[in-house]
């Protein structure tokens, strides 16, 4: 069961931020990713980003109980702005609001973009068809994939979750220039890189507020290039390589004048800050990535920053109050219950947690669990 807390909302915020900002500054140095590969970057970005859709406690979470730091956090949140109403709530309904606006934003551009290239029929290229259908072969894609042609972008991209579309400008491209560009697109379409997008995007609505959500989707996109790059160019020697970089430099050299809304995955994305990086990886990429000391100490980071953030969740410890611990009247039997915690018990009324207490022996015909897992079994709480 998905139970979502302070703490765990708390502790997801840390710990995914504390990521996005280590993929961010390791990404800074373009041997990061001839050293790891892009795939391990991708899968990593893949589960923070499922992270962040759920900041829940789990069956299995643990609680630990804070006083320094969750405290007065939590007490600074539940400032009075108004009468009756919480900075806290402010905050959810500015932050819901705000998710809304986003996530219709996102549909809206998405219709709009669709309606747009259905004005197009097929492209009848028979060049551009026929190397299509002999690149689909070779990677062994069975489902159709249209090919537009249109005025309107300035860059080769591809499209479309369920009827994928492949998009080309209006240029006279050669064979050689057509053949690296569907390469380059049906790699998007081989390693779900849409989907993963439309994650990205989904993620950047929901934490609209925070700007590290938006530092994560630049450099996943640029991480997604790195990938259809150094699998198009795998099988290739150094002079088609070389072609391979001209090709790209040939499509950024054009003047943009690109008016779709939404910017799917393009063959160039249009900043030439990573040209250097991507070249770098085409060139001097490693027939084998190698498992060196530090690649096994960067997935450990990774991997132990991400189970701390499931694991673990940073609570705030109040106590019960004197005269709670003094009285039995004071809370409801029928509506509160203890849960056994590192010695401790937790205080549930009425489904909130109200602190812990040191002992229940005041409580007698209280209803008292052993763990989360079997009062989950019993009751209802937040």
């Amino acid at each position: 069961m998905l139970v979502p807390s302070y703490g765990s909302v708390i502790s997801c915020l840390l710990f995914g931020n504390i990521l996005i900002l280590y993929f961010y500054l390791q990404s800074k140095n373009h041997l990061y990713i001839l050293k790891y590969g892009c795939h391990i970057v991708i899968i990593s970005m893949v589960f923070l980003m499922l992270r962040m859709f759920f900041p829940c406690n789990f069956v299995f979470t643990y609680s630990i109980y804070m006083k320094p730091l969750v405290i007065p956090l939590m007490d600074f949140l539940r400032t009075e702005i108004f009468p009756g109403i919480q900075l806290l709530t402010i905050l959810l309904y500015l932050s819901l609001g705000g998710f809304l606006i986003k996530l219709s934003l996102l549909l809206y551009q998405q219709y709009q973009f669709f309606q747009m290239i259905q004005i197009y029929p097929p492209l009848e290229h028979k060049l551009a068809n026929s190397i299509l259908e002999q690149r689909k072969a070779v990677h062994g894609i069975k489902k159709r994939i249209y090919l537009i042609e249109t005025s309107l972008i300035k860059s080769p991209c591809i499209t479309g979750f369920l009827h994928p579309t492949i998009l080309l400008p209006d240029n006279n491209f050669s064979v050689s220039e057509l053949t690296y560009i569907l390469d380059h697109e049906l790699q998007h379409y081989l390693h779900h890189d849409l989907w993963i997008r439309l994650l990205c995007e989904l993620m950047v609505c929901f934490y609209w507020w925070n700007p590290l959500s938006y530092l994560l989707r630049g450099h996943l996109g640029k991480t997604l290039e790195f990938t259809a790059d150094f699998s198009t160019t795998k099988s290739m020697d150094k002079s088609n390589r070389l072609h391979y970089m001209k090709c790209i430099l040939d499509v950024a050299d054009q003047p943009d004048i690109r008016t779709i809304p939404v910017a799917p995955l393009c063959f160039w994305e249009g900043d030439t800050n990573i040209l250097e990086q991507r070249f770098t990886l085409i060139l001097d990429r490693p027939d084998k990535v190698k498992k060196s000391l530090s690649y096994i100490i960067n997935i450990a980071i990774i991997t132990v920053i991400m189970f701390i953030s499931i694991y673990c969740a940073f609570e705030p410890d109040y106590e019960v109050p004197k005269e709670i611990t003094e009285t039995t009247v004071a809370l409801e039997k029928d509506k509160t219950f203890f849960i056994k915690n590192n010695g401790k018990y937790d205080v549930y009324y009425k489904g909130n947690y109200n602190g812990s207490a040191d002992s229940v022996k005041d409580f007698s015909g209280y209803h008292i669990y052993s763990s989360k897992k079997e009062a989950k079994t019993h009751e209802k709480f937040n």
